[in-house]
């Protein structure tokens, strides 16, 4: 960065600046009409127009800006400009007329780095008309440096690509409070090869006196003077600015017009009133979206929204449109933990629901009322969960499957040696319904004032209710339409109206006002999927990046979310090393004196970064090696998790190749070379083992077996601070509800990830009020199109690809001591 100063310095040494030259672009102070202030201090400037690297600052996902100017009045305008942000990239073209014609002006800018230093690029080119008066094309490359809430620093060099001409700007702009937009700045500009002394220059105030207001002031070096004012209305907002210098009565005027993009705004103090909010809930809620293409609700902005809807004072209520949404149990539990949170707040909250399972309507519970649609159907049936099994199917079609199970509860490949449960399976999954049911039965009983007997009646009396016995049996308060539903609220609790969150726009609160990057900063990593090297968790990508985040000093604190059944051992054990954080640096000091030297040897204990693990729908086998060794491990009363054990499965030819027509031959040199030899079926390009497990092979699997499993217990015992008796009584591969694994010292605390990140703001030292920044990890695919082709040909792409790749898991780690979850149950925890 020094370097990049000191050229911009040179730059500036090496130029002048002469306003009366014939120039190929128009130039910084050439757009003072335009700019209330100096980039840097006013806002996001001209959208990259003038500086591509202010972008770096635009959260907004469209911005719009039109401004006219005229000289002398304001009726005829004399040029025009209009500008646009989209996040970090900037257009805009400027109008003047030159014989009575436009002579157009355009720009295209990027931008790219932190809130601590960003840089820009942008590309400016002119049409034809513009070209007969000696403009052409151009670039800039822009630099912001805002190192503090204090602090910003801007620097521009612009240059023709037609001839010699070329532009550096410097800005500097203070803030005397931290956060407080009221901004003190000076900017100067060198042309081209001309004097020092002939820099121009620029100082002035630019002060936001009240949300969304801003009044501004500058005096330029040619004695001219601008006061300008701005206003907004959240969505858009107006400005006028008025460049003058009474000596010689010149005077030029602009008038601009924002819109689309979301403002700080006095509105919100003086003009609101008492409002519900609409929160649109149809569809599925996602850990993270794609870049592009994918408007998704993610977990994380959806509880952020509630927050902030919590904070708002003018937030009366919120009405929920619940229309087939689609989450799983933890999730769900999620959310309405963070809903009755708004409605502990004394605020109210209304549901609509249409066609509602038993999952559905106890998130709808949470409300104070329940509106279900006139047709609409209630299917309150309980839990079921099974599993399918094909021992008869494999022996029919030739193939062989050996389990190496050693452990009650372990049944994670059950499926292919039996036609039936075993009796450890059927009772974990007995306890995980029993569970599920008795706590989805106590909140809905608690939010709807029903006994818990009646809540069993309800439930086997019938397979389902129509609205009317809905409500007869309190299930529901009234019939309703979702067309109706605003209208019909503001008439029941005497509100101005019914507005989507979205018009309050938290998610994308303008930071205009918030110079430099928090000083914390805490980082969430997603683990979800299978635990593998390569594919689901991606334990290699992943370890590099936590340990980067661990090793980094500008974050704070490091929250997981697990979501995985496990898998491999190896990509558990990738991620869980590098959390194991308790142990100590031992330093060596050697000491010399008088010929005579010694060493000393002493601990030095670590510097611990939080890490907190919140453990979502399924976080067992491997998946809860991923959480041992955190310093707290969150559940959900839904989540599943436990399953400490490990199981090994032997996929192998049975006749099925002979059936096919299938003719196999090899040469081998080893004793042990052939085991796991495949053909590879036609077409599908998966192959199977030729033959079983020799006794030999056999008994030296099941000696891994048993070493993974000592392994794991010591490890869960380690991460856990507990004995190996202890972890030995609710290990055998047993899976537990999150409410129970509280009991069993499994998990630490019930919740989800609302509250990992308050415990991490805890643990970091992160004071109520103080500003801190939540990275995201890992980065968010670009786009995905198998949504798209699925809807195109009607097949479920996705579940296909998911149970090719399941198949395929099993083959590539076919005998391997894997701690891992039945397969059956990562359809059930979805």
């Amino acid at each position: 960065m020094k370097r990049i100063l000191l050229l911009i310095t040179g730059l500036m040494l090496i130029s002048t600046y002469n306003s009366f030259s014939q120039k190929s672009f128009t130039t910084y102070y050439e757009m003072r009409d335009f700019m209330q202030a100096s980039s840097g201090a006013f806002k996001f400037g001209l959208y990259g127009f003038d500086n591509p690297a202010i972008l770096n600052y635009n959260q907004s996902s469209l911005d719009m800006l039109g401004i006219i100017s005229s000289q002398e009045n304001i009726i005829g305008f004399k040029r025009w400009g209009l500008f646009t942000g989209l996040g970090g990239t900037g257009f805009g073209v400027m109008s003047r007329f030159y014989d009575g014609k436009p002579a157009y002006d355009y720009r295209i800018s990027q931008s790219f780095g932190s809130r601590t230093f960003g840089m820009g690029v942008s590309y400016g080119w002119s049409n034809s008309h513009a070209s007969k008066y000696g403009f052409g094309d151009m670039m800039q490359v822009g630099m912001l440096i805002r190192p503090n809430g204090n602090l910003s620093l801007a620097f521009n060099y612009g240059f023709s690509l037609k001839n010699s001409n070329a532009e550096t700007v410097a800005e500097i702009a203070l803030r005397p409070f931290t956060d407080y937009p009221m901004t003190f700045f000076v900017d100067a500009s060198l042309f081209d090869d001309k004097n020092l002394s002939e820099v121009n220059y620029s100082g002035g105030l630019s002060w936001e006196f009240a949300p969304g207001i801003r009044a501004n002031g500058r005096y330029f070096s040619d004695e001219i003077y601008s006061l300008g004012v701005d206003v907004s209305f959240g969505r858009y907002g107006m400005g006028y600015n008025q460049v003058s210098n009474s000596s010689d009565g010149f005077a030029q005027s602009a008038i601009g017009l924002r819109m689309f993009g979301n403002d700080r705004t006095f509105t919100d103090d003086v003009l609101s009133e008492d409002m519900f909010v609409e929160l649109d809930l149809s569809g599925t809620i996602k850990y993270q979206r794609n870049r592009w293409f994918d408007d998704s609700m993610t977990l994380i902005d959806l509880l952020h929204l509630i927050d902030e809807s919590i904070e708002d004072k003018y937030i009366k209520g919120m009405v929920v449109n619940l229309t087939n949404f689609s989450a799983n149990k933890s999730m769900i539990w999620e959310i309405r933990n963070k809903l009755l949170e708004f409605k502990n707040s004394g605020k109210t909250i209304v549901a609509y629901i249409d066609r509602a399972s038993m999952d559905l309507y106890h998130l709808a519970s949470v409300a104070d009322k329940i509106i279900i649609d006139e047709m609409g159907y209630l299917s309150i049936k309980g839990y079921a969960s099974g599993r399918s099994y094909y021992k008869r199917m494999f022996d029919n079609l030739g193939l062989g499957f050996e389990e190496l199970r050693f452990f009650k509860y372990k049944s994670a490949v059950e499926d292919y040696t039996r036609t039936d449960m075993s009796e450890g399976e059927r009772e974990q999954r007995r306890a995980l319904i029993d569970s599920w049911y008795e706590n989805t039965r106590d909140e809905i009983c608690k939010s709807r004032r029903i006994s818990q007997s009646d809540f069993d009646r309800i439930v086997d009396s019938k397979i389902g209710y129509f609205p009317s016995d809905a409500i007869a049996e309190k299930l529901a308060d009234e019939m309703g339409r979702w067309m109706d539903m605003q209208k019909k609220t503001s008439k029941d609790y005497k509100i101005a109206g019914v507005v989507p969150i979205g018009y309050r726009q938290y998610l994308q609160e303008p930071i205009d006002d918030q110079w430099g990057a928090p000083k914390k900063k805490i980082a969430i990593y997603y683990l979800t999927g299978v635990c593998a090297m390569d594919e689901g968790i991606k334990a290699r990508e992943a370890a590099e990046t936590i340990k980067w985040i661990l090793e980094k000093s500008s974050y704070s604190a490091l929250i997981l979310r697990v979501d995985s059944p496990g898998g491999d051992a190896m990509a558990s054990d990738y991620i869980s090393k590098l959390l194991n954080q308790r142990e100590d640096n031992v330093r060596v000091i050697s000491f010399s004196s008088g010929g005579t030297s010694w060493s000393s040897f002493f601990k030095v204990k670590k510097e611990v970064k939080p890490v907190i693990v919140t453990q979502g729908m399924v976080a067992a086998s491997g998946g809860y090696w991923l959480s041992m060794n955190a310093d707290d491990i969150i559940a959900s009363p839904f989540t599943v998790t436990g399953s400490i054990g490990v199981i090994g499965a032997w996929v192998y030819d049975k006749g099925l190749k002979d059936t096919l027509g299938i003719n196999y031959d090899m040469v081998k040199r080893g004793k042990y070379s052939d085991m796991g030899q495949s053909y590879t079926l036609p077409i599908i390009p998966i192959g199977l083992p030729l033959r079983n497990m020799t006794d030999d092979e056999f008994d030296q699997r099941t000696i891994e077996i048993m070493a993974l499993y000592d392994k794991f217990i010591t490890l869960v015992a380690d991460g856990r601070e507990m004995s190996k008796d202890n972890v030995e009584n609710v290990a055998q591969g047993r899976i537990w509800t999150g409410a129970d694994a509280l009991k069993n010292g499994l998990v630490d605390k019930i919740g989800g990830l609302d509250d990992a990140i308050q415990l991490a703001k805890e643990k970091a030292g992160i004071k109520e009020g103080e500003r801190y920044t939540i990275d995201e990890f890992p980065t968010p695919k670009m786009f995905d199109l198998i949504p798209f082709i699925s809807n195109m040909v009607g097949i479920n792409i996705e579940k296909t690809k998911q149970e090719i790749t399941t198949l395929d898991f099993l083959l590539q780690n076919n005998g391997k001591p894997m701690p891992m979850l039945s397969i059956d149950y990562w359809d059930i925890v979805k």
